[in-house]
């Protein structure tokens, strides 16, 4: 039963709702898409005339990401992609009957979709690029040239462009539709999803193809290529988190204790600012998009799990605006002050959240120290 009709009818919308997962995913998508618009919103707000003034440029970074996030959410609410990984193939389809779109809109919606995903892992590196950029003394050529980058605020603006169609292009070259693919794929959303492949729009990736005269299976070149470039594209995103975030670590724990009490007080904020920006996107993005691609490159049936990918990534612009806004003290004593709570500079906050269980967050980022 379509969505829209289950809306309509009020006193039994819980029921019918709860029977309908198509249902489940479209509020669950239009909450977080909601909730995200908020919190970017008001986080962009918060970085325009809360900030720091020793932030410097990485604010308007900030407000990008932000930026970005916004229409990321956006896309994927109007898109309303689902990810299943079946064997040794991968699907990330839409159903395009019964909705606003055509066949050929609902596959430009898929294919957008994918390159803003792409665009994403480039945006969490970018950060980090920054932060090294800042904190890291030149010692070597490569350092040196990373860091001329991370100084570049246009520059970084631009790698998640390229990164977006970069991805775009590997979609809509080596993931669409082919005879090699068709009649597997059609087989996986029939007898799963019973959804005739007529019915969709999708892009995917069969990496080994059965030989209908002999049974024997050989490898999709297509497939493995657009894998080839998946992995340089996470695997780059992955070094800047993972080596370049390390670094800034390091370096700015070195920092700490050598800079003046307000600059001191400022980088221990952005530190642990950047340990939340690095578990949210290793837990919702990094580690179900590398299981559910290389899953069926190693023949590893994962099946349901795999579903949640998608919410995983609807996730991620809602929970990655508030390390920022609770770790960064200007913006977390605008917001308290916002909810009506006078703030003084030496307040102990975890003895006021014992009275105040709407701020209870604040609790976990206080105890990363007194910032």
């Amino acid at each position: 039963m379509p969505c829209s009709q289950v809306l309509w009818r009020f006193p039994s919308f819980i029921p019918e709702l709860m029977s309908s997962p198509r249902c489940l995913q479209h509020v669950y998508q239009s909450s977080c898409t909601f909730i995200s618009l908020f919190l970017n919103t008001f986080l962009i707000y918060l970085i325009s005339y809360k900030s720091p003034k020793k932030l410097g440029d990485y604010k308007y970074l900030m407000i990008y990401t932000a930026v970005f996030e916004q229409f990321y959410t956006v896309v994927d609410l109007l898109t309303e992609p689902t990810a299943y990984s079946y064997g040794y193939s991968f699907v990330v389809f839409r159903r395009y009957n019964a909705t606003w779109t055509n066949a050929e809109e609902s596959q430009v919606l898929i294919v957008a979709w994918c390159g803003l995903f792409g665009s994403s892992m480039a945006v969490f590196g970018v950060h980090f690029v920054y932060r090294f950029a800042s904190v890291h003394p030149s010692s070597s050529v490569i350092y040196t040239k990373i860091q001329s980058i991370g100084r570049n605020v246009l520059v970084l603006f631009a790698i998640p462009v390229v990164y977006g169609v970069w991805w775009t292009f590997v979609c809509f070259v080596y993931c669409r539709y082919s005879h090699e693919t068709y009649h597997y794929i059609r087989n996986v959303t029939k007898s799963l999803y019973n959804l005739n492949i007529e019915d969709i729009s999708y892009i995917s990736a069969v990496f080994y193809v059965d030989n209908p005269l002999d049974g024997s299976i050989h490898l999709n070149i297509g497939s493995w290529i657009a894998l080839c470039q998946f992995s340089t594209m996470v695997g780059s995103s992955m070094f800047c988190v993972s080596y370049l975030g390390y670094r800034c670590y390091s370096e700015l724990s070195k920092q700490l204790s050598m800079t003046s009490t307000q600059s001191n007080s400022l980088q221990k904020q952005l530190y642990f600012a950047l340990v939340g920006q690095t578990v949210i996107p290793v837990a919702l993005m990094y580690f179900p998009i590398c299981v559910f691609v290389f899953g069926p490159v190693f023949m590893v049936e994962i099946g349901v799990v795999s579903t949640f990918l998608t919410h995983a990534v609807t996730l991620y612009p809602v929970l990655d605006p508030l390390p920022n806004m609770f770790i960064i003290k200007s913006y977390r004593n605008t917001i308290m002050s916002k909810l009506f709570i006078s703030v003084s500079l030496n307040l102990d906050i975890p003895l006021f959240l014992r009275y105040s269980t709407i701020l209870l967050p604040l609790t976990i980022f206080q105890q990363c120290g007194k910032i």
